[in-house]
């Protein structure tokens, strides 16, 4: 089995493209037995991480470079979908990536709590090249949730 993904994609970070790239991963979530409501909420999450590396990380540039890397997976006999975000923005400190307290009333700030509800497996690493972030998430047929530490 290969290191490389089955799916990659290489986008801008122009926030029209999300949605092409949010339709694309929830159909590929569907033809790989996941339920309509779990593919959909699997491309919620990776619209949120998508658009936070946009928004957050480069502050709104629509012209920098967005890697997605799909693959399925089957750890353990657990058929799921593997899903790696990598960009090449100022690398932060990995505690301070966190959702706003839930008890705030006010819009946005609820992406990254919306990935850990969503997904089974997150994890927020600096990249090795010493440029960037990778969001590395996983989302299970069979859920059973483990956020993973940063």
């Amino acid at each position: 089995m290969s290191d490389r993904p089955d799916i990659e994609i290489r986008m801008v970070s122009q926030p029209r493209y999300v949605c092409a790239v949010r339709r694309a991963i929830e159909a590929l979530a569907d033809s790989q037995g996941m339920s309509k409501q779990d593919a959909a909420d699997l491309a919620l999450a990776i619209s949120e991480a998508m658009t936070n590396v946009i928004k957050h990380g480069y502050d709104g540039q629509i012209d920098r470079p967005i890697n997605i890397q799909v693959s399925p997976i089957n750890p353990n006999g657990r058929k799921g979908l593997k899903i790696v975000i990598e960009d090449e923005c100022e690398q932060v400190d990995l505690s301070q990536i966190q959702s706003r307290p839930l008890d705030e009333v006010r819009p946005g700030g609820l992406g990254i709590h919306l990935i850990e509800r969503i997904m089974d497996q997150v994890q927020y690493a600096h990249r090795q090249s010493g440029q960037g972030m990778r969001l590395t998430m996983c989302k299970f047929i069979d859920a059973q949730k483990t956020v993973s530490e940063r």
